[in-house]
């Protein structure tokens, strides 16, 4: 992933080859050069008569010539912008293109839009050494919530645990209020664990929200503040 995340889009990265032997073995360190087409070789000498070598062809650096943000847009063009970061970077970096995709879903998710896909689409252009990177949007439908079922709750009335949820049964889907009331949940310092988690409904329009909790024993009381992991969150 260092080569993806820093502009070498077509880095190979050979099976490692063990030999045996005797001799000692220097171990180079690479230098990184845009202009550097050659094919460096790292040797690691993991003990004496064993060594193991990589060989790597990383190839021309990309860097970044034109973002885009098309399909079917909820927000005005500058808003989404605002959570793409791939803009700021000089060199095409993968990680941050997948922290971009998530973000975008994100906003479409707080929409109601929970099955948005967003998928960049990367154009290379091998004899600049530059990308063309779009992100496409499809929203799909809105989503509302079904049913909220919960589940664990031996001593604690349904009731305690839904007025601190931010979302209803019948209102659309929103990651950022599900993570809200996950948190909620914890900070009550009732239960030991709190899962908050979707699933499909009776429709493509429909989400059964399922919380799952597991109570503290009897007397034991806490004060913590957490969440897990939310689908679009």
């Amino acid at each position: 992933s260092h080569y993806y995340n820093n502009g070498y889009i077509k880095a190979r990265v050979s099976e490692p080859e063990i030999t045996y032997g005797k001799e000692e073995v220097e171990v180079h360190e690479e230098t990184y050069w845009m202009d550097d087409e050659s094919e460096p070789e790292i040797t690691y000498k993991k003990e004496e008569g064993l060594i193991i070598t990589i060989k790597i062809d990383e190839g021309p650096q990309y860097g970044i010539r034109k973002v885009s943000i098309e399909g079917d847009l909820i927000k005005e063009i500058d808003e989404l912008y605002q959570v793409v970061k791939i803009t700021k970077e000089k060199v095409y970096n993968r990680e941050v293109i997948r922290s971009d995709t998530l973000a975008l879903s994100g906003i479409y998710a707080d929409e109601g839009y929970a099955l948005v896909d967003v998928s960049p689409e990367i154009k290379e252009d091998d004899k600049e050494h530059k990308v063309d990177i779009t992100y496409r949007i499809s929203r799909g439908k809105k989503v509302r919530f079904e049913r909220i079922l919960i589940t664990g709750n031996d001593r604690t009335r349904d009731k305690v645990i839904r007025r601190e949820l931010k979302v209803i049964e019948g209102g659309y889907f929103s990651g950022k209020k599900l993570k809200r009331s996950s948190q909620n949940l914890h900070r009550l310092g009732f239960f030991e664990a709190v899962e908050v988690n979707t699933k499909k409904g009776s429709s493509d329009e429909e989400m059964i929200l399922a919380i799952d909790i597991k109570e503290r024993p009897t007397g034991v009381f806490s004060l913590g503040i957490g969440y897990s992991s939310v689908e679009k969150a």
